[in-house]
């Protein structure tokens, strides 16, 4: 007949008791911290409505909850972080003054866009350009004659 042996189960029991006491001193210190976090936070103006907010949306999408507090973190790792992109010297480039006027000397712009097409030229030639100040009876540039402005109408003032 075989018997389960039950000094092993005891040990089994004296590691786990032996492994929390030496965890409580670090769980009492995290009690304590969340404690003091959670009194500062209710001290702040606003902080009811935003324990409200969170307790609704993770009661509605927890998976929302989780992802809100990835972006804050990320917010305030951005807004945390150093504004140089390098800070060591040696990997940036030091020009002279005269290598710098040579590449402003043969740098040429490129256009924002691409040129207009014959019908978008067709297009904004048929677009009518008022001169002067906007009123109820602008000017027309291309012809000179009086238009009559409907939006004035339609907008109420």
């Amino acid at each position: 007949m075989s018997s389960i042996p039950v000094p092993s189960i005891e040990l089994t029991t004296r590691n786990a008791a032996t492994s929390n006491a030496s965890l409580e001193p670090l769980l009492t210190w995290l009690m304590l911290m969340l404690a003091q976090l959670e009194r500062t936070f209710s001290k702040v103006p606003g902080s009811a409505v935003i324990a409200r907010y969170v307790r609704s949306s993770h009661q509605d999408d927890p998976g929302r909850t989780v992802l809100e507090l990835i972006l804050i973190a990320f917010s305030v790792r951005t807004l945390m972080q150093s504004r140089s992109r390098d800070k060591s010297e040696g990997k940036l480039i030091k020009f002279s003054e005269k290598e710098i006027d040579e590449l402003v000397e043969e740098w040429t712009p490129e256009p924002l866009c691409a040129p207009l097409t014959e019908w978008e030229q067709r297009d904004l030639t048929s677009v009518p350009v008022i001169a002067g100040p906007n009123g109820p009876k602008p000017k027309i540039l291309s012809t000179g004659k009086a238009a009559v402005n409907l939006v004035r109408y339609l907008v109420p003032q």
